[in-house]
């Protein structure tokens, strides 16, 4: 029964070669082997892209109306953290802590040494932005006089995919860099526009396949030069358009 099944396919399969051959003969004006086309169209088909292959490339951005269109463009929903909410009541500086879980975003420093915190003053709205203590480890981190080894920042761990983070960064004219599920060989580099001051500025990028971490850290910092770097006002991306998390409510 098996043998026949696969008889009549296979006559098929010579029939409708020998159609295409004759409209390829009348568009091209030479003959094509139905038998070679049949047997052409037997073969398996190539290997499918590895996912990391169809990893779209993160696309960052400086102006946060642009990262918000990107997102929504993205199909993204949005969870809003400006760090006034009650569960920061166990990081208000000077008071620092291990670890902060808000909104499903555990928030911790870059290294062993420093703490989470927030304070008044890199708030750039509400009262309060978001910083480490001691910024950096400087004090106990080897190899402190070449840039990048011992410099200040922080990581977010999500419990749900996101596809995108924007910040307000500012600091002591130091620069910075995105680091996406740990993957430090790859950072993202904001290049020339890097550089943060007393300002805020916005930085941003977003990622439509998803990552569950970030570390934003400056990379300019040395034991004789320590550069130090705040956060306020972050909007992330959520691969389920349905979600909406404002920060004044802190309910998801």
């Amino acid at each position: 029964m098996k043998a026949g099944f696969t008889g009549v396919l296979a006559n098929r399969a010579r029939h409708v070669a020998s159609i295409i051959s004759l409209c390829l003969t009348a568009v091209v004006g030479s003959h094509v082997d139905p038998v070679d086309l049949a047997a052409s169209s037997s073969h398996d088909s190539p290997p499918v892209e590895t996912a990391a292959a169809l990893r779209a490339p993160p696309q960052t951005y400086l102006d946060e109306v642009a990262f918000l269109n990107a997102l929504g463009a993205s199909g993204c929903g949005k969870i809003l953290e400006g760090f006034e909410g009650t569960a920061w009541d166990v990081a208000r500086s000077p008071t620092t802590a291990a670890s902060v879980t808000h909104q499903g975003i555990t928030w911790t420093s870059n290294n062993d040494i420093s703490k989470v915190t927030t304070g008044g003053g890199p708030a750039r709205t509400g009262n309060y932005g978001f910083f480490t203590l001691p910024h950096g480890n400087f004090a106990t981190g080897t190899d402190c006089h070449l840039p990048g080894n011992c410099t200040d920042g922080f990581i977010g761990t999500s419990s749900r995919d996101l596809c995108g983070v924007g910040a307000w960064i500012n600091g002591n004219f130091g620069k910075i860099e995105l680091i996406l599920d740990g993957d430090a060989a790859n950072p993202i580099d904001f290049g020339d526009d890097a550089g943060v001051n007393n300002l805020h500025k916005f930085f941003g990028v977003v990622v439509p396949n998803g990552f569950r971490s970030f570390e934003v850290h400056e990379t300019e910092g040395t034991l004789e030069d320590q550069k130090f770097i705040f956060a306020d006002d972050f909007t992330f991306g959520t691969r389920d358009l349905r979600i909406f998390i404002a920060d004044e409510t802190g309910m998801e």
